[in-house]
């Protein structure tokens, strides 16, 4: 008889152990099943719907303006804008810029062109400098114009 009141405590232990166990499989089947049918109901709205169309950004495009053609000075520079180039000289350099020189609707401009220094004294026959590219940009607001090289 002692040997029955033992393993009766245990016995319901193991019992109750796999009830809990199985109804756990049954609430996973359940769960999963309703899983499926949502999907299921997602996949069939989505056929339904027309695909959205894309839409590209737009990029403004920039106006942009030709500077006319004519000088402009300050201490020791010199600017003279042509239709199709621009030709700088200052004091111990000068520089080019190639192609028409044009401000957006702020004024600024940005462009690439060349940059030769220059040395003091007679120069060698022969001997010319040659330029590196450079960059220049700036702004002009009515008569006055700033630039860097």
């Amino acid at each position: 008889m002692e040997r029955s009141k033992l393993f009766n405590p245990v016995r319901a232990v193991i019992l109750m152990s796999l009830v809990l166990v199985a109804s756990l499989f049954v609430i996973a089947d359940i769960t999963a099943a309703e899983s499926e049918k949502a999907d299921q109901t997602n996949s069939n709205t989505h056929r339904k719907k027309k695909p959205k169309k894309v839409v590209k950004p737009t990029m403004k495009k920039v106006q942009r303006t030709t500077v006319s053609p004519g000088s402009w000075g300050g201490n020791g520079i010199r600017l003279v804008v042509d239709a199709n180039s621009t030709t700088i000289e200052y004091d111990c350099a000068h520089g080019e810029i190639t192609g028409a020189l044009t401000i957006d609707q702020n004024g600024n401009f940005d462009t690439t062109g060349s940059h030769t220094r220059e040395r003091g004294g007679p120069i060698r026959e022969g001997s010319l400098d040659k330029g590196v590219p450079a960059h220049y940009t700036g702004r002009i607001s009515g008569k006055q114009m700033t630039l860097k090289v």
